[in-house]
């Protein structure tokens, strides 16, 4: 754990001076009407003060944590956060977890714990982070709003900060009302208020040139005899009069020299005697002195008149910041001091971590300070603005890299220009450079660049050899990797690997057409799946426009409009627009936009464009898919039938088995692809509709319990009562058969009398008919209902159908099937299993036994489904049931054997030591054992070579 100091997690003294202000206390009261309350206002209004005053008038108990720039780094925040629960005087496993720490990786664990001991405090409490404005870093923030998402309801939040909180989570918890804010115009004095602090003066005039700012408003009271300054100006004259001059030479000199450090150090005394003067300088809870902002300006403006105390004032800056860990910050301290090599070796070694997180604007904005880079930043400047969007600038300084260097520094600045085609996918342009830069210093760094770029050509097969020939220890899958297997067709292992990167991983830096939920987000578009495209897509275009990534914003509105285009809303066209304006010098990124318009509009020219410029770019895969929507929006066969043959040189199954649809030839249409018949996708025909017989019923018992009138859901209302639903699904569980009353009574109605269950039954009898049924003749049953004498029945027909009827009777023709035939039963049969059987009503007992049963016969089939299509050469149909097995049972070890024997047989060892882990981790988990011998032994089998597997 982190040192942590007691005073910043105590509800700190309020200043006597600032005394009580009753309006603003009970305004404090009505805020916690709302579970999240915010004091919001620049510096010197008092925030902190008053919420103070407030926790202490009124006996709140409080956990306080006050908040400082180095808590950016989430360990650090999260530790903080702890001990301010811990002030509650909670004992137990909290206690524990301070004593003995946490690792930073399970932060989420550290604060489960301590909403526990919340939860458990047995009163109603506060916790109070005050300036939240600190916190800056998306994995603290993400830590916060956990936090406070999961509060208990016996405790509240109230955040200070100097500006209304800019995360996502804010703007959620505004729009449900679950926020009430108190800002700067409520905190600012009232004339009052101003009197009650200045007696005996003329307040108006003050209030007049303050606007009731407390900070002015409390520094006039230094001296109420004061004349008033005529203007906002003449407060720094008020300052300088006022405070300055009486200041000693002593305290002037020091406050000088330490006027540029955001936190004050030197003689305690003197500091302490400071604090005492006036309201400029402040004792923090955490024992640091403080320069207020206002006072702070008047010295920095007064030493800078002086260049040679400003020097040492920067230098003793610099050096107090690099002795508190934070060389960052001391770097323009360095720079104002002269010392611009000492800035420069700082950022050497900082920079990397830098860009790595994204923040390519602070490292440019600190290298703007020096007047000369060399080699190492010249390199590390072109990738910020490489980050940044900015290629041109990223050229000409690995240019100027370039010129003069020595040959390992040369093969860095044609790497670094390589890049930058890379980034903006002309593959063409980047070819030469990267053949160039490996003949004069061979690495693995620069075969996963040629790899990548073969990749952006439309080669997926060479960008696997070249990436393997890059992993001489295979590691963690890489984004591009999966764009790979997207590129070949195989989506569920992309789709499998991205999901598994961004639930292991925080937040990275933006990447455009590389990020992970913007190639997952393009995955779900085409196949269909909106409502997860969409998602991704704003999730990552939020992140975009945070960090300043152009071109991964406009990545995120293309992949925007391709799922707001399923959704067929209007507003696809204009994030298509939005996209093309952003893409900027990226002319291969405009193609795909086009791409997604051309398919919205239907118009032909667009289509036409974006294939050209796929085509100049050198990516034969996108070219394929651009004529393949050229042949969609313009109906025409011929272009169609190019499209596929263009699918078959680059080795992409999906979209050949798209093209192949849109020719009306579903003959060789692979189980992996059967989504395209059954629903709408970005690429593919849409499905025929399925005839429906006039008043038809559909029942939905695998999962969701849904009953479908003419494939129109039957909403829940319709029931009238929750007890006819439970009749009804009494029924169908006993479905075929008949049963008594009697029994019936005993299931639905088991603690009431004979005479109140008889009355109910007849009363959900109807209702459940009304539901069903309801154009039925008057008092008769509902068609799918039966009875005869006291007994009544569910029965399944013509006019009525039952997905666990379809889901046995697809199984029961595998059974009678042998080789691919018994395969696609069942799989179809898997694809009907949307969940346990009535899984949203666990407790209703009797329909536990039927659970079990489709279940036991779900992961048999799933079982025999994966083992057979890895013995038929599917790969990715095994795949797919060997996971859809897992989502079910997650420790079912024969489906963890199919996935890495198809990893392993497609030459993906690291996917299937990774599957290997997984699975060791479920069997330890789920049942306390670990991998069988038979398991262990698949990572020893030699490596098989499928001829359908990527090169």
């Amino acid at each position: 754990m982190v040192a942590i100091a007691r005073t910043r997690v105590t509800v700190p003294p309020p200043l006597a001076r600032l005394h009580a202000r009753p309006r603003l206390l009970a305004r404090l009261d009505a805020m916690q009407r709302s579970p999240i309350g915010a004091v919001v206002a620049g510096s010197g209004y008092g925030k902190s003060t008053v919420v103070a005053q407030w926790v202490t008038d009124r006996h709140m108990p409080c956990a306080w944590y006050a908040m400082v720039p180095n808590d950016d780094e989430p360990y650090r925040f999260v530790s903080h956060l702890l001990a301010a629960a811990a002030e509650l005087h909670v004992d137990g496993p909290l206690s524990e977890l301070l004593s003995s720490g946490f690792t930073a990786d399970r932060w989420r664990s550290a604060l489960d714990v301590a909403l526990n001991a919340l939860a458990e405090f047995g009163q109603r409490c506060v916790v109070v982070l005050d300036d939240v404005h600190h916190l800056r870093e998306p994995a603290a923030v993400e830590a916060l709003v956990y936090f406070i998402r999961f509060l208990p309801a016996s405790a509240s939040a109230v955040l200070t900060s100097r500006h209304v909180p800019e995360f996502s989570a804010w703007t959620s918890w505004v729009v449900r009302g679950l926020t009430d804010v108190l800002d700067a115009a409520e905190l600012a004095l009232t004339a009052d208020e101003a009197a009650e602090l200045l007696p005996g003066t003329e307040v108006a005039p003050i209030m007049a040139l303050t606007g009731g700012w407390p900070l002015a408003v409390d520094c006039l009271a230094l001296r109420r005899t004061l004349p008033l300054p005529a203007s906002r100006e003449a407060l720094q004259d008020l300052i300088l009069t006022e405070v300055w001059d009486h200041l000693s030479a002593d305290e002037q000199e020091f406050l000088l020299q330490c006027s540029l450090q955001d936190v004050l150090r030197g003689s305690v005394s003197m500091l302490e005697r400071l604090s005492q003067q006036g309201a400029f300088v402040r004792r923090w809870p955490d024992g640091t002195y403080r320069i207020h902002d206002v006072f702070r300006d008047f010295l920095r403006a007064r030493i800078e008149r002086d260049p040679p105390r400003a020097v040492a004032g920067h230098r003793a800056a610099a050096t107090a910041l690099m002795a508190q860990s934070a060389p960052l910050e001391a770097v323009p301290h360095l720079i104002a001091a002269g010392d611009e090599a000492e800035a420069a070796a700082l950022l050497e070694t900082q920079g990397g971590d830098l860009l790595a997180r994204g923040r390519h604007k602070l490292l440019l904005d600190l290298l703007g300070g020096l007047r000369a880079l060399p080699f190492n930043l010249l390199l590390l400047s072109a990738h910020a603005w490489r980050q940044a969007g900015q290629y041109e600038a990223a050229l000409q300084r690995f240019q100027q890299a370039a010129d003069g260097a020595d040959r390992p520094g040369l093969a860095q600045a044609l790497y670094g220009q390589a890049q930058v085609y890379i980034d903006t996918l002309q593959p063409n342009r980047a070819s030469d450079l990267l053949r160039q830069a490996y003949r004069l210093a061979p690495s693995s760094t620069l075969l996963n660049a040629i790899a990548e770029n073969a990749l952006n050509q439309g080669r997926a097969h060479a960008a696997a050899r070249y990436r393997r020939l890059a992993l001489r220890s295979p590691g963690t899958p890489t984004v591009w990797e999966a764009r790979i297997w997207l590129r070949t067709g195989q989506l569920q292992t992309a789709r499998t690997v991205l999901r598994e990167r961004l639930a292991a991983s925080a937040e990275r830096a933006p990447g455009a057409h590389r990020d992970d939920a913007l190639v997952l987000s393009y995955i779900a578009a085409v196949e269909g799946e909106a409502e997860e495209a969409e998602t991704l897509a704003r999730q990552a275009l939020e992140r975009a426009q945070r960090q300043g990534s152009q071109p991964t914003e406009a990545v995120a509105w293309m992949r925007l409009g391709h799922a707001l285009q399923l959704n067929d809303d209007a507003g696809s066209s204009a994030a298509y627009r939005k996209a093309i304006e952003l893409v900027g010098p990226v002319e291969r990124l405009k193609a795909e936009a086009l791409m997604g318009q051309a398919l919205a509009t239907r118009e032909v020219g667009l289509a036409t464009e974006g294939l050209q410029i796929a085509q100049r770019a050198g990516d034969a895969w996108m070219a394929a898919w651009l004529r393949l929507s050229l042949g969609v929006v313009a109906a025409d066969s011929a272009v169609l039938g190019q499209a596929r043959e263009e699918f078959r040189q680059v080795r992409d199954r999906f979209g050949e088995a798209v093209a192949s649809l849109w020719l009306h030839d579903a003959r060789t249409l692979e189980a992996p692809y059967r989504f395209l018949l059954e629903r709408r996708t970005l690429f593919g025909p849409p499905p025929a509709p399925e005839p429906v017989a006039a008043g038809r019923l559909r029942v939905h018992c695998l999962g969701a319990f849904r009953v479908l009138r003419d494939g129109v859901p039957l909403p829940p209302r319709a029931w009238k009562r929750e007890k006819a639903r439970e009749l009804f699904l009494a029924l169908v569980t006993r479905r075929n058969r008949l049963l008594q009353k009697e029994e019936l009574m005993d299931v639905v109605w088991p603690d009431a009398t004979p005479q109140a269950a008889n009355r109910d039954f007849r009363v959900a009898l109807h209702a459940a008919s009304d539901a069903l049924d309801p154009d039925r003749p008057k008092h008769a049953l509902a068609s799918c209902l039966e009875r005869q004498g006291t007994a009544y029945g569910f029965q399944t027909g013509e006019r009525c159908g039952l997905d666990v009827e379809d889901f046995e009777r697809f199984l029961d023709q595998a059974a009678r099937s042998s080789g691919a035939e018994a395969l696609r039963w069942r799989l179809k049969a898997m694809e009907l299993y949307g969940g346990d059987y009535l899984e949203e009503f666990p407790y209703h007992e009797w329909a536990e036994g039927e659970r079990e049963r489709l279940r036991a016969r779900f992961l048999e089939a799933g079982e025999r489904a994966a083992k057979e299509a890895l013995a038929q050469g599917e790969d990715e149909t095994a795949l797919t049931a060997a996971y859809a097995l897992l989502a079910r049972e997650k420790a079912w070890e024969a489906a963890w054997q199919v996935i890495i024997r198809v990893h392993r047989r497609q030459g993906r060892d690291f996917m299937a030591r990774r599957a290997y882990e997984q699975c060791t981790e479920a069997l330890r988990d789920e049942l306390g054992v670990t991998p069988s011998t038979a398991t262990e032994a698949l990572l020893g089998e030699d490596r098989r070579t499928a001829s359908h597997g990527p090169a």
